[in-house]
């Protein structure tokens, strides 16, 4: 692998972490007041939830714009992220919902940003 290819998939990483951190932020803390399966209301979940599905799809999308159109590696360092950060969550108790729902919305997650990937990869074809 060339390195010029390494770089790029290092930066997409770095940025897509960062930029996955910063958007999902964003959605369940400051547009939302936290999203917590008992306690917040339904609005809540559902605008913070959307919220972490659009972080999903703009960090797959950029993620691909960095690495090339061709180069999944980052979106896959990314998904295998998410899973490790859950896990730690769920292992360390950091959590105040059920397991099941932090486990739907990692997935859901993951898959956002494979789909950011694809609508990236396929919208535009040039690499």
């Amino acid at each position: 692998m060339k390195t010029n290819k390494i770089l790029k998939i290092i930066l997409a990483v770095i940025i897509g972490e960062v930029l996955m951190i910063l958007l999902i932020t964003l959605a369940q803390e400051i547009i939302v007041d936290g999203v917590k399966l008992n306690s917040s209301p339904i609005s809540n979940i559902i605008i913070g939830g959307l919220g972490t599905l659009m972080s999903g799809l703009t960090v797959g999308a950029v993620a691909t714009c960095v690495a090339g159109k061709s180069n999944y590696i980052p979106i896959i360092i990314l998904s295998i992220f998410v899973v490790i950060e859950t896990t730690y969550l769920i292992i360390a108790d950091k959590i105040n919902n059920p397991i099941w729902f932090d486990a739907m919305a990692a997935i859901s997650l993951i898959g956002t940003i494979w789909l950011g990937y694809y609508f990236n990869k396929f919208l535009f074809k040039e690499d």
